[in-house]
């Protein structure tokens, strides 16, 4: 095989330890790197899309963060609903997640119904929290909160410039809990 650098055939015969080991110490950074940044959040700024395209379609710009955080799956909740979840129909995938968990508390929806829709959510994750059970139901039912929490919240805050996330975060029981009728 035709080599472009006698210095790269050197290197990958082990005759120029100096350049191999600086080569794999390049190559480890690296894979530390995409290893950590796939290990954060699937939320991020590059997620959500600018302000313009949010006023041009909300509704688009939800349902690509929810079917982006689908495929990454990075969290331990949304691993959950790819193992578990599937909508009425039996289908498993972000786009059916969104139509059929999150459209509604979004779509057609002003600033402040928004809001109320969030705060219930939240209450409802709070409740589903505080409950100990080993059901794979109840477990589907916290991971469905928890990504509706987190997304909804994220994408509040990134329409309208408020600060839901950092409340959750902080202290999500100054919310409330649901209250359960009966």
């Amino acid at each position: 095989m035709p080599w472009a650098h006698s210095e790269s055939r050197e290197a990958s015969q082990g005759t120029n330890a100096t350049w191999d080991s600086s080569t794999a110490a390049a190559r480890r950074e690296r894979r530390r790197r995409k290893s950590a940044s796939s290990k954060t959040s699937h939320i991020s700024a590059r997620s959500w899309p600018t302000a313009a395209a949010i006023k041009a379609d909300g509704e688009k710009a939800l349902r690509l963060l929810v079917e982006e955080s689908w495929e990454g799956a990075p969290t331990s909740s949304m691993q959950v609903l790819r193992q578990a979840w599937a909508d009425n129909n039996g289908e498993r995938t972000g786009r059916a997640l969104y139509d059929s968990e999150f459209r509604r508390h979004w779509v057609g929806l002003d600033q402040g119904t928004r809001s109320d829709e969030l705060v219930k959510l939240i209450q409802w994750h709070n409740l589903t929290s505080e409950v100990d059970s080993d059901s794979p139901e109840i477990a589907i039912m916290r991971a469905l909160l928890a990504e509706k929490v987190n997304l909804l919240s994220w994408a509040h805050d990134q329409t309208y410039g408020t600060d839901f996330v950092e409340r959750v975060y902080r202290d999500p029981l100054q919310f409330g809990v649901h209250q359960l009728e009966g």
